[in-house]
């Protein structure tokens, strides 16, 4: 009698954390009265006493695997888990004028994004409070008044970073 393999199983794919959360253990989905079985490589070695619980204290990606075996006790083969780390959100930019009189227009080439993009998902630019734009362009803005503010928020991974600019342009 040959008795077949474990299916595939199934798992959320890839599972991010932002640097330094706390993280839980992986899981993935097996059929009835069969057992999962977790690896750090892809073919061979031993199989782990328990689903691992990934690091977060470095930004990166890294791979498990997962395999069921069948009450039978024939293992089937490995499903790749990528957990991925991402880095915190970091919002900059550098004025490249910084004095002017109301109404002072500012352009992208004004307000110098400094872009971090393994960092940021997202950018959204606010000008008093109000969101005027996003991406990684600012939509321009013109300085009415002395105490006018335009910001930036970076976002990432639940993680935000926020850059403002107030009275530097009167």
């Amino acid at each position: 009698v040959i008795n077949p393999l474990g299916a595939l199983p199934t798992a959320a794919n890839p599972v991010g954390y932002c640097i330094d959360q706390p993280s839980v253990a992986l899981t993935a989905n097996a059929d009835p009265n069969n057992t999962l079985n977790w690896y750090t490589v892809a073919t061979g070695g031993t199989a782990l006493a328990s689903a691992p619980v990934p690091s977060t204290v470095v930004v990166g990606s890294t791979f498990y695997y997962v395999s069921q075996t069948t009450a039978l006790g024939c293992e089937g083969p490995r499903t790749a888990i990528e957990v991925i780390i991402h880095p915190n959100a970091i919002a900059s930019f550098t004025p490249t004028d910084t004095i002017g009189c109301p109404q002072f227009t500012l352009t992208p080439a004004i307000i110098n994004l400094q872009p971090f993009p393994a960092n940021n998902s997202t950018y959204e630019w606010y000008a008093n409070g109000v969101l005027i734009g996003t991406g990684a362009v600012f939509p321009g803005y013109t300085i009415v008044n002395e105490n006018d503010m335009v910001s930036i928020v970076a976002d990432s991974c639940n993680n935000r970073s926020v850059i403002s600019c107030s009275s530097l342009l009167y």
